[in-house]
């Protein structure tokens, strides 16, 4: 992940760069595991934006998910960021 922050004028901007698949990664094993989603939309009954997933394939179980880290229901309605996960291919897990 790269992030920058950069000022201009009376206005910040901040870039996040994030992978949207990653390597799944066994320690045990020098085999390939394949990609996995890297992140993953979330919605809980207040809030909304995005989590960063967890691979737990190597334990054999099913993958984990940060809380959020990109809370993006500040900026605009529920129904943009599911529209915005669709169009981008991101599932979207409902809590």
């Amino acid at each position: 992940m790269k992030f920058n922050l950069e000022k201009s004028n009376n206005t910040w901007k901040f870039n996040f760069e994030i992978p949207i698949t990653v390597k799944r990664n066994n320690p045990y094993s020098e085999e390939d595991c394949g990609l996995m989603n890297n992140i993953v939309g979330m919605i809980d009954e207040n809030n909304f934006g995005f989590a960063k997933m967890i691979d737990m394939s190597y334990k054999g179980k099913a993958d984990q998910y940060t809380d959020i880290f990109l809370d993006l229901s500040f900026f605009m309605e529920k129904s943009d960021f599911e529209k915005l996960c669709e169009k981008n291919k991101i599932s979207i897990i409902k809590l």
